[in-house]
């Protein structure tokens, strides 16, 4: 006579088979997905459903991160709670400012120090390539006014870059063909630059 269960008896026990694996998980919640669309909020996530992602979200049938959603969706999820990112690219741009300065000389001779720039990845040279990113970039020496905190002033020369373009804009400078700076710009308007 054979049995199932032999309890505490030394020998091989079989008990059957147990499946271990942990499955679908439930959850009280929805699932969040965090990418970048056309259109949609910034400012929270939104409630992303078969009658509204094309309007919420722009139709992008190429775009990975409107996949990933449409394909939820697809699977019988109800509804997804989608976060927006303003721009993909704009992940590696840390801490974007409005202007980058660094010091000028009167003669203008670090000025013409600066050898290249590269922007989202692509090195200009300049000046043989000042035409390729004068729609990108500007730069200029300018004199500008610097006040101390004892109360005196003196004037100083220095050299500012602005982003001319409407997205974020990841920036090397190269002076003497050496590294000299990496920074990100922020879209500046033609009017807020300094004269």
């Amino acid at each position: 006579m054979t049995t199932k269960v032999l309890g505490e008896t030394v020998g091989i026990q079989w008990q059957g088979v147990q499946d271990r694996t942990q499955g679908q998980p439930t959850s009280n919640g929805m699932p969040l997905l965090i990418g970048s669309f056309k259109r949609g909020r910034l400012d929270r996530p939104m409630i992303i459903h078969n009658g509204n992602i094309q309007s919420e979200l722009g139709y992008e049938p190429h775009n990975p991160d409107y996949i990933a959603v449409q394909s939820m969706l697809d699977l019988g999820v109800p509804s997804v709670s989608v976060l927006r990112l303003s721009n993909v690219q704009d992940m590696d741009c840390i801490n974007p400012i409005s202007v980058f300065e660094i010091p000028g000389d009167s003669d203008g001779m670090f000025l013409s120090a600066i050898s290249a720039f590269e922007i989202k990845g692509t090195l200009y040279n300049v000046p043989s390539q000042l035409g390729s990113i004068d729609q990108l970039i500007s730069f200029e020496q300018i004199k500008k006014r610097v006040d101390y905190p004892d109360g005196g002033w003196d004037w100083k020369y220095v050299i500012q870059i602005y982003n001319l373009t409407s997205k974020n804009m990841k920036v090397k400078l190269y002076i003497s063909g050496d590294l000299s700076a990496e920074f990100c710009l922020l879209p500046s308007p033609n009017d807020s630059r300094v004269q």
